[in-house]
């Protein structure tokens, strides 16, 4: 054992991870900063499977929860939920949205 290299190590190892780790972060907050005229779409993924929501002319999802899935409800979308009434819901491979959203 030497305790002093083992320090030593750890704290270069411990500057090195920090200085790859700092700038990575700020580059990262630039790419996930999501702009505010967004708009939210929830999507699943199942085995062989896509679904999509979308919301509707309210522009709000409803909320949803893995309790009120059925098969005539394949996202468990609240049914007493008024913002879910209106969403929008595909079920395909592919979501095409205009260039615009």
């Amino acid at each position: 054992e030497n305790k002093r290299l083992e320090s030593w190590l750890m704290i270069v190892t411990a500057f090195g991870v920090t200085a790859l780790l700092v700038p990575g972060l700020f580059v990262w907050s630039r790419f996930v900063t999501v702009p505010g005229d967004a708009t939210e779409i929830e999507v699943v993924a199942q085995q062989w499977q896509w679904s999509f929501r979308l919301p509707g002319k309210d522009g709000k999802l409803g909320t949803s929860d893995t309790r009120d899935v059925t098969a005539d409800n394949p996202l468990g979308v609240a049914p007493k939920d008024p913002n879910g009434q209106d969403d929008v819901l595909v079920e395909a491979a592919d979501l095409h949205l205009p260039r615009s959203e």
